[in-house]
């Protein structure tokens, strides 16, 4: 006869199992959007599609990415696919212009391997926090709001809608809006003056194994190569 532990444990196994299924289910589904050049604009929900769909921007662009976000320390840039995503676009030496409501701490995973790529390719980011005249900008003339998105290339972007935690739209291959954005973006970017800090790469001791690890691996990666060149 089980225990209440053991019945416990075993639910939780499922349901894990389960929501690992339905990721892997998501990513092919959105990832096979991405490699088609779908124009189609789609709904995501929740911070684990929110990761899998930026995580996939960061896949197929092949220039630059524009990010306009809180900063960087939430749960989204910090999920597993996401910091692979965003290590691996870098290591391509790609261009990210980042657009942040406040700088991240200095225990943010992103920000470290955004801070060590630096180190191979100086000139690859650019960092401001949003001030007054960048949120004029960026506010919505209908309604007053102010929401994070991101654009690939030209083509390529993410909105938040605003209405719910984690939630929006995404399309592949959306010249129009994307471009919009980018006008957004740029005015804003331009507009601001606050650069950011280059603090100096710290991991805290406190996160999880999995994630201390990859991390750790990617800058060790990182800091090889250059010591190679």
């Amino acid at each position: 006869m089980n225990s209440l532990d053991d019945i416990n444990n075993k639910r939780k196994l499922n349901q894990d199992n389960k929501r690992e299924l339905n990721q892997e289910s998501y990513l092919t589904a959105v990832e096979n959007l991405a490699l088609k050049k779908e124009e189609q604009i789609f709904a995501y929900k929740g911070s684990e599609h929110k990761a899998i769909t930026m995580g996939l921007i960061f896949k197929y662009a092949d220039e630059i990415i524009r990010i306009y976000a809180g900063n960087l320390e939430g749960t989204v840039s910090n999920s597993d696919f996401y910091l692979q995503s965003l290590n691996s676009f870098l290591k391509k030496g790609n261009k990210l212009k980042l657009l942040l409501d406040g700088f991240p701490d200095k225990n943010s995973n992103a920000y470290n391997i955004i801070l060590s790529s630096s180190e191979l390719f100086p000139n690859q980011t650019e960092i401001r926090k949003l001030d007054k005249l960048g949120h004029d900008i960026l506010r919505n003339t209908r309604n007053g709001d102010i929401l994070h998105f991101a654009v690939g290339d030209i083509s390529m972007f993410q909105l938040d809608n605003g209405q719910e935690s984690y939630g929006g739209f995404c399309s592949f291959n959306n010249p129009e809006m994307s471009k919009q954005l980018i006008k957004k973006f740029d005015g804003a970017f331009e507009a601001t003056s606050s650069i950011g800090p280059k603090i100096p790469i710290q991991i805290n001791p406190n996160l999880d194994t999995k994630y201390l690890n990859e991390i750790k691996r990617i800058i060790n990666k990182l800091n090889l190569d250059r010591l190679d060149k």
